[in-house]
Parts: structure tokens; C-alpha cells; sequence
């Protein structure tokens, strides 16, 4: 039995096991056809250019092509990867789609979209950054946590919904709406007369004027220690302003009566995290905490 045991994990890590680059760097051209929503849940340099005609190549490691997906489905193509895969000098992705209506980014990285000039573009970033250009009647945003840049698309009209602390910047000519909650950012070049902005649980918006006259020296970073003084192992989370006016963040685990070195802006606040996955706020780091053991628990 406990032969078969050990059978069944290996043929199971021979399953996930990571394909890397050969470092062979190949250029390979895809179908691409009549294609409207593109989906990103890989790991690569993306430009998408909507001047140019229908078109996908991809560039990376000659073993790796065939494991990137890339197949289309009613008008909708979603990157990703078919196995586990490793790219000696990363992933370079070119695509020409006059016809894109949407785009939904679900990766660490950057996605460019450029010489937009359409009625109507829909861009969701739920991690990562998306850059934007050009020209659109509506351009309709939603972020998670992750950044989009639209300050060099001009859009008659702009509508922003921004749900956790991601970052949107939009160049709105006629009309803005937004809502923007915990601890979104959302910046505007311009605001126009027309404008509807809902903001709650620390979600703000203001002016990219503002926000670069917001001088970095404001942030300040300081060195302490932290302790779980509970006096049992907990599961915590921790979330910090940043300099460019979004956030850091991260979960850790730490065992009872335990200390741990940090180095965090002020304001950075620090949650216990139950099983379930909710947070409670245990303490916000203020500039007297420098230097010193701060206490997780009263």
C-alpha cells in the first residue's frame, strides 16, 4: 500500500512538473481572426495596437510556444499557459486588433494598448498594469488591485469602477463617473462639469496635479519590530501606503510570543486573518513606533 502510495505522488508530480526554456528564442506567428475580448492570465510583454490589421506573434523560448494557449473562442483569445512553464528571457506577445471591444488582465505584468480609436473600449485590471493610448467615445475601467494608466487616451466619456486599492489615472473630456472604495485610487487629469464620484472606506479621487505635488517625502519609512503576543501561532496581513500613491501587501504567519524585524511606511496597518479568510484591524504603525517592539494584541 504504501508502495502504491509513493507510485501515485510521483506520476502526480510528473503532472505539474515545470517545462523551462530551452534558450532557443523563437518568433512565431498565430491565426488571429475577427477577435473582440482578449483575456491575459500569463506572465509576458504585451502590446496590443488597434491601427494595426489582425495579427499575433509571439516571441520566447521555441519549447515553450506550444504550451501558451492560444486559441480563439466566439471572438474571445485567453492567454495562457497549457502547462507549467519557465521562459529563459520572459514572454514578448504582438497583437494587431482593430476589432478589440475588452480586455481583462489577470497578471503580474504590462499590457500596452495603443492607437485606440473606437466607440467604446472595456478594460479590467485586476492585478497588474495596463497602459492605454489613443482615442474612444466611452472607456468604461474596474481594478481590483491592480494599476491602469488612461491618462493618454482621450475619452468623451469615463466610467471608473475601482473596488479595492488599485490605482486608475483617466483623461475624461465630458463626462466622469466613478466609484471608488477601499482604499482605491483615482486620479484625473481633467474634471469635467459633468461628473458623478462616489468615493467610501478610504477610496479617493483628485487630480493628477495634486497627487504629483504630493511630495514623497511624505512617506516615511521606518525600522521596528513586531510581536505576536497572543500567545498562539495566528495568521496576519499587512497593507502600506507607497510613495506612488498605492499600496503594498502581503500575508504572514507568526508563531505565539514570537518577534519579527519590519521595515513599513507610516500608516501601514496590520489585520489578524481568521480561517475564514476575514480580517480584523489589530494596529496601524504611527512614526513614535519607530525603533521600538509594537504589539500586535492589547
Amino acid at each position: 500500500m504504501k508502495n502504491i502510495s509513493l507510485l501515485l505522488l510521483f506520476i502526480g508530480s510528473l503532472g505539474i512538473a515545470q517545462v523551462k526554456g530551452n534558450k532557443k528564442i523563437e518568433t512565431k506567428s498565430f491565426p488571429f481572426e475577427n477577435v473582440e475580448t482578449i483575456k491575459i492570465d500569463l506572465h509576458a510583454d504585451i502590446t496590443i495596437d488597434m491601427a494595426h490589421e489582425e495579427s499575433l506573434s509571439i516571441t520566447t523560448d521555441g519549447n515553450l510556444l506550444e504550451f501558451i494557449d492560444t486559441e480563439i473562442v466566439d471572438g474571445t483569445i485567453h492567454f495562457s499557459q497549457l502547462k507549467w512553464i519557465e521562459s529563459s528571457k520572459g514572454i514578448t506577445i504582438k497583437i494587431g486588433a482593430p476589432n478589440l471591444k475588452r480586455v481583462v488582465h489577470d497578471a503580474h505584468d504590462t499590457t500596452k494598448i495603443i492607437n485606440v480609436s473606437n466607440n467604446e473600449l472595456r478594460v479590467n485590471a485586476n492585478i497588474g498594469n495596463v497602459i492605454i493610448e489613443g482615442k474612444t467615445d466611452e472607456l468604461r475601467l474596474g481594478v481590483a488591485n491592480g494599476k491602469i494608466d488612461a491618462s493618454k487616451i482621450e475619452a468623451k466619456s469615463v466610467y471608473v469602477n475601482l473596488w479595492n486599492w488599485g490605482i486608475i489615472t483617466v483623461n475624461p473630456v465630458d463626462y466622469l463617473w466613478a466609484d471608488v472604495s477601499n482604499d482605491g485610487k483615482l486620479y484625473y487629469t481633467n474634471l469635467p462639469k459633468e461628473n458623478k464620484i462616489k468615493t467610501k472606506s478610504g477610496g479617493m479621487a483628485t487630480s493628477l496635479e495634486d497627487k504629483n505635488n504630493h511630495s514623497k517625502k511624505s512617506i516615511k519609512w521606518i525600522s521596528f519590530k513586531i510581536r505576536n503576543n497572543s500567545g498562539k501561532r495566528n495568521q496576519f496581513a499587512v497593507k502600506g501606503p507607497k510613495a506612488d500613491g498605492g499600496y503594498f501587501g502581503y500575508g504572514f504567519p507568526m508563531s505565539a510570543n514570537t518577534k519579527r524585524k519590519e521595515k513599513w511606511s507610516v500608516g501601514t496597518k496590520i489585520y489578524k486573518v481568521n480561517k475564514l479568510g476575514l480580517k480584523k484591524l489589530l494596529v496601524t504603525i504611527t512614526a513614535e513606533d519607530e525603533g521600538k517592539v509594537v504589539n500586535l494584541f492589547d
